[in-house]
């Protein structure tokens, strides 16, 4: 991430979690403002499919009132306090220092098993679709929340038309194979590349988990999900939006942030034919279903 303290790179993400990156003054009051008008204009992006702000410096009290009136409950990320004393240069050092410190710390993942048919990756399948149980006869599978959401597996890859291509793994594939196995080496492949984005919205903390390789969303089935978000979020109760099969959001039950990942996942399309946008509610001991997109 560039932490020049004369730019700002700000990006507003619409429905499908993509949207364009804008580069702005960022010691300026109106650095939010600037970059939404060159949005507008030069990007043509309408504000109701906002889903989410992320900026590299916090916005400034101006910038944030008017996030707040330009996009109620949407997400607003960044990754650097603004220095409330103006002194830049020492938010510049900060900022460069915890780059460093999170290098430093870092560690390569060891690639799960890979082939020329794809990455092994862990599916979201919504029971209650037509056609879900005869699927699920033939393909192996968990149950997530029985009776309603389903983890099965495919092999991923990217096809030469620039689409993604799934191998989904039946049965007869399995043979004498350990789906448990398979399943945990699905579950490392999900964990190569998540990103988690810490967020702040209507007053409470909110986390996405979005990944470069796609399927991110399946993280809600990783075993160590829950203590991994209830530790960073210090709440046990969990409401999580996965709006589509790539991306994921948690705040606490009873946050602020409900009601906008609630509406999030009513008006999202349903992207694909084995799964509807989806609100879970995830314990330590239980993960239900609160409510479900439309079909179709």
């Amino acid at each position: 991430m560039d932490v020049d303290p004369g730019r700002n790179h700000v990006v507003f993400a619409v429905s499908d979690g993509e949207g364009p990156v804008i580069e702005v003054p960022a010691r300026a009051d109106d650095a939010l403002r600037q970059a939404w008008l060159i949005a507008v204009r030069e990007h043509g992006v309408v504000a109701h499919t906002v889903r989410e702000v992320f900026t590299e410096w916090e916005p400034s009290p101006a910038d944030g009132a008017f996030l707040e009136l330009t996009f109620p409950g949407v997400p607003v990320g960044y990754a650097f306090p603004r220095p409330a004393d103006g002194d830049w240069d020492a938010a510049y050092a900060a900022a460069r220092r915890t780059i460093e410190a999170r290098a430093a710390e870092a560690r390569p993942a060891a690639a799960p098993p890979a082939d020329d048919d794809g990455m092994l990756l862990p599916i979201l399948r919504t029971t209650t679709l037509p056609g879900a149980s005869a699927t699920l006869d033939v393909l192996p599978h968990r149950h997530l929340v029985p009776g309603r959401l389903a983890v099965t597996l495919a092999r991923v890859a990217p096809t030469p038309h620039g689409t993604i291509g799934m191998s989904h793994l039946t049965y007869a594939q399995l043979g004498a194979d350990d789906f448990d196995a398979l399943l945990a080496t699905a579950y490392a492949g999900v964990q190569r590349g998540l990103t988690v984005t810490g967020l702040r919205a209507d007053d409470s903390d909110l986390i996405r988990m979005s990944r470069e390789g796609w399927l991110a969303g399946s993280a809600v089935a990783l075993p160590d999900f829950h203590r991994y978000v209830s530790g960073l979020l210090g709440a046990d109760d969990l409401v999580v939006a996965v709006p589509c099969p790539d991306d994921l959001y948690v705040t606490a039950a009873g946050s602020g942030c409900v009601p906008a990942l609630a509406r999030m996942v009513a008006e999202a399309p349903q992207q694909t034919g084995e799964y509807l946008p989806s609100l879970l509610r995830v314990t330590a001991n239980v993960v239900e279903v609160l409510a479900e997109g439309t079909p179709g």
